[in-house]
C-alpha cells in the first residue's frame, strides 16, 4: 500500500493505491487520487476560473502465467471530469505600462 499526501494553502492533493498478488497468479491493483481545488486562466474567457475538488479511481485486475501477464485495467472508474492536461503558452513582448 502506498499513499501521497499534499498541502498547498489548505488545498489538499493525494494519492492511494493498494494492490495483492495471489500464489497462484492473480492479481488485482486499486488507486484513489484526490485532487483539491485548481486554479487556471481560461484564454477563451480571458479570465481565471477555478475547477472544483475530484476524486479518480482505477482498477487493474489480472493474471500472470509464465512470462504472460492478461489483465483488464478501467481509468476514471467513477467517470468524474477532471482537469488532465494544460498548455503553458509564455507571454511574449513588451510589457505595457
Amino acid at each position: 500500500m502506498a499513499h501521497r499526501v499534499r498541502d498547498l494553502d489548505g488545498v489538499y492533493d493525494g494519492d492511494v493505491s493498494a494492490a495483492y498478488h495471489h500464489p497462484g497468479g492473480a492479481y488485482g491493483r486499486a488507486d484513489v487520487r484526490h485532487v483539491g481545488n485548481v486554479h487556471y486562466y481560461d484564454d477563451g474567457a480571458k479570465i481565471l476560473q477555478k475547477a472544483d475538488t475530484y476524486t479518480l479511481a482505477n482498477l487493474r485486475l489480472g493474471w500472470l502465467y509464465g512470462n504472460w501477464d492478461v489483465y483488464a485495467f478501467v481509468r476514471n472508474l467513477t467517470d468524474k471530469k477532471s482537469i488532465n492536461s494544460f498548455k503553458f503558452i509564455p507571454m511574449t513582448g513588451k510589457p505595457q505600462l
